[in-house]
């Protein structure tokens, strides 16, 4: 009688676990896109909330061209705009959304992105600035530019130094809460065909950039990094070889002695396919990646529950 009343317990006691873990997973997910705050992002109209087990397209209904092709999402923390890259003719240009009247808005040209090719924006944890990659004079291939947000709206985008630019190609930046920027370039004799930097930020302005180094760079090519404003954690694409796909996404782990190795981020967001430039939402609820199933196609945008990340 003892043995079975002992079974019981610990039967009742791990149905209450389960039931207390599901009810903590339910309570994160409805946070996720609630309305309970004046500076939480709305989810609403940008497509089902996908769960940490299986990816599901995002945004259709805000981005009806998937004969265009779309990638590289950037929400402003207070989630009043949304900014995306468009692969249309006859150049890459970045298009804004904003949240009003209790919706997302008909997507439009971005005011800065008026001069050239201009892609993958990337807002600053603190909002104030935004960072693209841009084809404008006096680029000399793919720069670094930025813009600051304003009361009345971005200011006229201004080169980053060539601390940071070169003659080659710059590409994704991305700025960590002490204005440390990760950003992928070729050209700079590194490991591979691109490579991913850090520039650090100091008083003066930025240091010239560095390498990241063998941990995260092959003799492949790495692109795109996402990096936690805490830089405590990034994400980054890769052609390297033992993926599932062409292209993969990979995590790496800032340590004591520097970035961990990277790992892939498995099956919940790799396929067959190439998956691209992972970037997590301000709050920190989901990733939003893009997907194409060959080279030729055009990428179409997917979020996943960040609980995915290993």
């Amino acid at each position: 009688m003892r043995i079975e009343n002992k079974l019981t317990a610990s039967c009742c006691t791990m149905l209450l676990l389960s039931a207390s873990i599901a009810s903590r997973a339910e309570a994160e997910t409805s946070r996720c896109g609630s309305e309970d705050s004046a500076h939480a992002i709305r989810y609403a109209g940008l497509g089902s909330l996908p769960s940490r087990d299986k990816a599901l397209p995002f945004g259709a209904a805000l981005l009806p061209m998937p004969q265009s092709g779309e990638r590289v999402v950037a929400f402003h923390p207070d989630g009043k705009e949304l900014f995306f890259t468009r692969l249309a003719a006859p150049g890459p240009q970045i298009m804004r959304s904003e949240f009003r009247d209790g919706s997302w808005q008909a997507p439009e040209l971005a005011s800065f992105s008026n001069i050239g090719i201009n892609t993958e924006p990337s807002i600053s944890p603190d909002g104030r600035r935004l960072y693209f990659v841009s084809t404008r004079p006096p680029s000399l291939g793919t720069d670094i530019w930025r813009t600051d947000r304003t009361d009345s709206g971005w200011s006229t985008p201004v080169r980053l130094s060539d601390a940071i630019n070169s003659s080659g190609n710059e590409w994704h930046p991305q700025v960590s809460a002490n204005g440390d920027l990760y950003f992928a370039a070729d050209d700079r004799k590194g490991y591979g065909d691109a490579d991913l930097y850090v520039a650090k930020f100091e008083r003066e302005g930025y240091r010239p950039a560095e390498n990241l180094g063998d941990s995260i760079n092959t003799a492949a090519a790495e692109w795109d990094a996402y990096v936690d404003p805490a830089e405590k954690f990034m994400l980054f694409k890769s052609n390297r070889a033992g993926g599932y796909g062409g292209m993969d996404m990979y995590i790496s782990h800032h340590e004591r002695t520097g970035w961990s190795k990277a790992a892939n981020l498995g099956p919940a967001i790799n396929t067959a396919d190439d998956e691209d430039s992972g970037e997590i939402t301000p709050d920190k609820c989901f990733v939003i990646f893009a997907r194409r199933p060959n080279a030729t196609a055009p990428w179409s945008l997917f979020w996943v529950n960040a609980d995915a990340l290993p």
